[in-house]
């Protein structure tokens, strides 16, 4: 029961924390899906915004191997008694994975010819190409965050992490309201009744999202809690 017990106060802040990640990009194909501005159909909009993802998701991955290996060493360190080389571990974790994602988010800014090479048309590779260019700002900051996280749920600390995806997940819609429609801005007629940045507005309010998640992160963490 103990045993049981243990896992189940790490695995369900985990759980929600996973579902909120992936529920944020979600939100992103929701928006995207609902806007029909400009000159194509929702539908094309739709189509490369999953696209650039599924481009830019593969680029991504294997700078990723520098968190993912977070939990067994941190795990490791803690459960021998050595809490500092815990440390030196996510220190160089985030080091390198900060050094090897740059030749990757090269990737996102040839996401148009990629698509071209495997038969997309040319629409949907042009609008793929614009909309990945706009997330390129997320995979270092994002990447910080997972290597924080990790750490934290190697020392048993998986529940700041929980209530940080929560809160950022709705942040995250707000954003997208705001980027892809106007949110409230369309109806001032002092901002111009501004009606947001249309499709690309999804992949501006996860980049915001991601680069200001894990600064709240750490702020908490490493700041406010110390």
């Amino acid at each position: 029961r103990g045993e049981l017990a243990a896992i189940w106060a790490l695995g369900w802040p985990m759980g929600v924390s996973y579902f909120c990640r992936m529920a944020m990009a979600s939100t992103d194909s929701i928006f995207v899906g609902h806007y029909n501005g400009g000159d194509h159909h929702p539908g094309d909009y739709l189509a490369a915004s999953a696209l650039s993802d599924m481009v830019t998701t593969l680029l991504v991955v294997p700078p990723l191997a520098f968190n993912q290996v977070l939990n067994a060493l941190c795990g490791q360190a803690v459960g021998s008694g050595k809490k500092k080389m815990a440390g030196v571990w996510l220190q160089q974790s985030l080091f390198w994975l900060g050094i090897s994602m740059l030749p990757f988010m090269v990737g996102f800014f040839y996401v148009k010819e990629i698509l071209h090479l495997l038969g997309f048309s040319d629409v949907i590779c042009q609008l793929a190409g614009t909309y990945a260019k706009y997330n390129v700002f997320w995979p270092i900051p994002n990447g910080w965050y997972q290597c924080m996280r990790f750490y934290f749920q190697a020392v048993g600390k998986p529940r700041p992490a929980m209530y940080n995806s929560i809160v950022f997940l709705f942040i995250n819609a707000l954003l997208n309201w705001v980027f892809v429609f106007g949110g409230p801005f369309r109806h001032m007629a002092i901002c111009g009744n501004w009606r947001g940045l249309g499709f690309v507005g999804a992949a501006v309010s996860l980049s915001c999202s991601r680069c200001m998640q894990p600064l709240a992160y750490w702020l908490y963490m490493f700041v406010w809690r110390r």
